[in-house]
């Protein structure tokens, strides 16, 4: 009887050679308690993006967690162009994210619905591997992991519920735009000049 009822999230991850795809669900159940699904698993990568829209019609208020991996860069563009709006995931994203699964687990603060063998499996294979200063799941055991990586992802949006922001790939690459037009011209400046808003704090030495 294990269900979401409130921060519904859903997160979708690729095997890196588009093989297999994963998308997967988590959120909040009635006792405060984290629950993670897997939606679909199937072959390829081609039925991605009218799932997603699927399931977000369905569900209005979810968000979709996506990690921009540069050889998803087409299936990003797919999902912008259907009107699919989506929360980039940074390497300081995953690495919580995948420390916050651990946390949930351990805290058995986590909930899932047996059977789900795609989920089982994954979890049996996965191994881990450096990020930054923690770890991630590694694809390099062999195992198929996708089912894990999307439930992991789907927790880490559902935790962070209100952080991070939704756009889509167009709006990404305006507001990089509108942050390079926004730089000042520095041009005239004479040599060794330094603006009031390029003070180190402090003063100068």
């Amino acid at each position: 009887g294990s269900r979401i009822e409130s921060a519904h999230c859903f997160a979708l991850d690729v095997d890196p050679g588009q093989k297999w795809a994963t998308l997967s669900a988590a959120g909040v159940r009635s006792d405060g308690l984290y629950h993670v699904g897997v939606v679909e698993h199937r072959e390829g990568i081609g039925w991605l993006v009218a799932s997603s829209k699927g399931w977000l019609e369905r569900y209005p208020e979810a968000r979709l967690v996506v990690d921009p991996r540069i050889d998803l860069a087409n299936l990003l563009k797919e999902l912008s162009e259907a009107g699919i709006a989506f929360v980039p995931m940074t390497s300081h994203d995953y690495k919580d994210a995948c420390g916050g699964f651990l946390q949930s687990v351990t805290d058995k603060r986590l909930r899932y619905m047996p059977p789900q063998p795609e989920l089982d499996a994954a979890v049996a294979g996965a191994t881990t591997q450096p990020l930054l200063d923690a770890w991630k799941w590694s694809r390099r055991s062999g195992a198929l992991i996708t089912p894990l990586v999307s439930c992991t992802n789907a927790l880490w949006g559902s935790r962070t519920q209100g952080a991070p922001g939704v756009w889509d790939l167009y709006e990404v690459h305006a507001a990089k735009a509108d942050a390079e037009q926004a730089k000042p011209d520095r041009s005239a400046d004479p040599p060794g000049f330094i603006r009031l808003e390029d003070m180190p704090r402090g003063g100068l030495r």
